[in-house]
């Protein structure tokens, strides 16, 4: 019994990492008789700092099980590659939301609709929770349809769209048609476009391969990316289209700038110039150049490559992986006073238990020289 009673403890006391992050609430909306019932998943840490994040949106009440698990998953390590982010879904299925929703389907009479979105929907959403202006559209199938219309009617709405099989067939919302649109965007828009090859596509084949070949053709700042599943089920789609938008979406954050890349030739200002260009048009908050000022450096003899760690810490006083680099330049160059320098700004940089380890059993390392 006493076995018993500690084996339910441990299961009591368990962490429940993404299943204790659901809010419920209503937006009410003066083009529906009844309540949106919405949910949104919060990130982990949310309660505990006052960090704002992007926010992931998506009409399908099922999809709250699969994209909170995936965030929670992908952004656990670091915000990698997913940066947290609040996803938020409907929570019930509603034939009077789902009717008006329906609109660019039937006459294309879709006001009332955007209406309740931009100045109901997007504003409460705003309101209630520590949105960053990011926002990102995710649908499969009808709903992909309408992330596709939505960039080509309503691009302003939303930053990123994920479009996971979308129904294209008879040229759904005139989609194909009206491409073209595609060509007045600003800079800073993403679609991700995908889907799969199973007997329940095969009637989509045709238009989406038509659209992605319009799509080629077209002179636009669009970043877009398109992606094959030929096999893989049906059911399938939206997890793998999200993991991959995702990645492809976030990839300018999490993947450094080479350093014979055109930008990185220029030098340790030209990388900065990137950075506030990529945060000011692309993502509405800071991406931070420094992993690719640090690519830089390990291309560069050692003056210039101090001079290039330099330049990043002056800029970043916190960035404890530059100054570890800073302490290995100079510890290959036998300058150990300055190595141990920069190994003490290093750990001074950062509180992760992790990196504290590593940096304090360097700086020993480095003080028995």
């Amino acid at each position: 019994m006493k076995q018993l009673i500690a084996f339910m403890l441990i299961m009591v006391t368990l962490p429940s990492y993404g299943l204790d992050n659901l809010v419920q609430f209503e937006v009410k909306s003066k083009h529906l008789k009844e309540t949106i019932q919405l949910i949104a998943a919060l990130p982990q840490g949310y309660e505990n700092s006052d960090k704002r994040y992007p926010m992931l949106f998506d009409f399908h009440p099922r999809s709250i099980n699969y994209l909170n698990g995936m965030q929670d998953w992908m952004s656990h390590n670091g915000d990698w590659p997913w940066l947290k982010t609040i996803v938020i879904t409907s929570r019930t299925e509603s034939r009077e939301l789902g009717d008006l929703k329906s609109s660019f389907w039937d006459d294309g009479n879709t006001d009332a609709f955007y209406d309740m979105v931009e100045n109901e929907l997007l504003v409460e959403i705003d309101k209630r929770f520590r949105t960053n202006g990011y926002r990102i559209l995710n649908g499969f199938t009808g709903n992909a349809t309408f992330s596709l219309y939505t960039l080509l009617n309503k691009p302003h709405l939303f930053n990123a769209y994920f479009a996971a099989s979308p129904i294209l067939s008879q040229d759904a919302g005139n989609i194909i048609k009206d491409i073209n649109q595609l060509e007045k965007l600003p800079e800073g828009k993403f679609l991700f476009i995908s889907r799969g090859n199973s007997d329940y596509e095969q009637r989509q084949i045709t238009s989406h391969d038509q659209l992605l070949e319009k799509l080629a053709t077209l002179d636009t700042k669009l970043q877009w990316h398109s992606e094959l599943f030929e096999k893989n089920y049906y059911m399938s789609m939206p997890v793998l289209a999200t993991a991959n938008a995702i990645e492809r979406l976030f990839d300018d954050i999490h993947i450094p700038l080479a350093a014979d890349s055109d930008i990185s030739k220029q030098g340790p200002q030209a990388i900065v110039n990137h950075y506030k260009k990529l945060s000011a048009v692309k993502y509405g908050f800071e991406v931070k150049p420094v992993t690719s000022l640090i690519t830089l450096a390990k291309s560069q003899e050692y003056p210039q490559a101090v001079n290039t760690l330099n330049f990043t810490t002056k800029l970043y006083p916190k960035a404890f992986m530059a100054f570890n680099s800073l302490a290995d330049l100079h510890k290959a160059n036998n300058q150990i006073d300055k190595a141990i320098a920069a190994q003490k700004s290093a750990i001074a940089g950062t509180d992760h238990p992790f990196w504290q380890k590593r940096f304090s059993d360097k700086l020993a390392l480095l003080q028995k020289l």
